[in-house]
């Protein structure tokens, strides 16, 4: 008899957001490798838009559970509804409530994404398929944590195997409320579940630090690729004969700056080791307007191409038509472990990996990954002389662009651990290895 797992995780198939590709393509190969798939997730899918990269075909063998939730696209209109109806001899409330973002926190708190609302709904879904089906694994997904609460709910009325997977920091997350209340909630997850999976090496060793007595429950599996996605990388002739450097994703309001990039192009063209004519920055997310205000404050505007916000398909196009993909992101002690999802797709572009590291903290996790891997250069900011290696590195890559010259040369052995394929077959092995 084929073994069952039930997935619980908010963002999933067909959601357009990188949080759903993790999840999506694990129920895509548990469903390849013969196991019986059913998903808990939302329906309020398109909230994110469509990503029409994903097969179809496949997902319709997967019995996708979606619970009840408002569209939170809405949360405007209750806001002004809220107020209209505001009754003025209340005194326990003030008016102020709902002028400030206090006021909007607490309506988000019920109706945001995966919040309050998809909760309760999903608790009720969850209990139908527990007296419905005989789940052998558990399989839910942070974020948000209603996913581990609604896992840990059936843990305890079920004999399933239960694994916890984190895709980023919990206890760490300020903007997940109360901090004690996070510890206790995560206290419980550790010790219920059969095993703790996170996404890198910095996430599994916090959390094993407050949990030594579990330390054994903690395994990792790592984002990954998924082969088939190749065929979306379509290179084109137009623009070929520049060099073209892209950045896909987000600025987090400038905390990813790409500044010292810019520094650092500026001073090649000013100085003629670089032809402005032959030179492009392509940008695709939805804070275009800081990337070209940075690129005009050295110069750059001509050079810059914003594409604004795009679905996956057209990222994976940019990628491909690209000589650089760059990455920017911060090393601090509270974000350790991160590692962006693109360094994966940026993997499959077969196109080397430009890192920027800000912040002063170190032993970068994601550096030491492209230096194993040899798929790019990183550079840390805050090191000396980090803008003169950056410029080097640019012009060694430019000039060999020009010669035609490949500047590619992965470890594909090293590479092929990354495809969700394998990756799977981590998890089935851990499965295998608890029951």
């Amino acid at each position: 008899m084929n073994k069952h797992i039930l997935i619980i995780s908010y963002y999933f198939y067909p959601m357009n957001t990188v949080a759903a590709i993790r999840l999506s393509k694990i129920a895509k190969f548990f469903a390849k490798k013969g196991w019986k798939v059913t998903v808990l997730t939302t329906s309020n899918f398109k909230l994110f838009g469509i990503d029409p990269t994903y097969d179809n075909t496949i997902y319709k063998k997967i019995n996708i559970v979606r619970s009840f939730e408002i569209n939170v696209s809405n949360l405007g209109k209750y806001y002004k509804k809220a107020k209209k109806n505001f009754n003025s001899k209340d005194k326990s409330t003030n008016i102020s409530d709902f002028k400030n973002d206090t006021f909007k926190k607490k309506i988000y708190k019920y109706l945001g994404p995966g919040k309050f609302i998809w909760y309760i709904s999903a608790s009720f879904k969850l209990r139908y398929l527990l007296s419905s089906y005989d789940f052998d694994l558990i399989y839910s997904s942070y974020g948000p944590i209603s996913s581990h609460k609604l896992a840990l709910s059936a843990k305890k009325r079920s004999n399933s195997i239960w694994f916890a997977d984190f895709r980023d920091h919990y206890v760490e997350n300020r903007f997940e409320g109360d901090t004690n209340k996070r510890k206790k909630v995560e206290a419980e997850i550790v010790k219920k579940a059969d095993k703790i999976i996170t996404v890198s090496n910095g996430i599994k060793n916090n959390m094993v630090s407050r949990y030594t007595n579990f330390k054994t429950k903690f395994e990792l599996v790592t984002n990954g690729y998924d082969s088939k996605d190749k065929r979306f990388y379509q290179e084109k002739n137009e623009g070929n004969n520049k060099f073209i450097i892209s950045y896909v994703g987000s600025l987090y309001n400038n905390q990813r700056s790409p500044e010292i990039l810019f520094k650092a192009i500026s001073k090649l063209i000013s100085q003629d080791l670089i032809d402005k004519n032959k030179f492009e920055i392509k940008y695709a997310g939805n804070e275009g307007f800081i990337f070209e205000r940075l690129a005009k404050k050295h110069n750059l505007g001509e050079v810059i191409s914003n594409f604004g916000l795009v679905n996956r398909k057209k990222a994976l196009e940019i990628q491909s038509n690209s000589n650089l993909l760059l990455i920017i992101t911060w090393n601090n002690g509270q974000n350790k472990g991160v590692i962006t999802g693109k360094i994966y797709e940026y993997m499959l572009a077969e196109r080397p990996v430009l890192l920027i590291v800000r912040g002063k903290g170190t032993g970068h996790e994601l550096r030491k990954m492209i230096s194993e891997l040899n798929i790019g250069y990183s550079v840390k900011e805050s090191s000396n002389g980090s803008e003169k290696k950056l410029r080097d590195y640019i012009l060694d890559s430019y000039n060999k662009f020009l010669d035609d010259k490949s500047i590619f040369n992965p470890n594909r052995k090293k590479i092929e651990k990354y495809d969700y394929n394998n990756l799977t077959d981590d998890i089935i092995n851990l499965y295998e290895s608890v029951k």
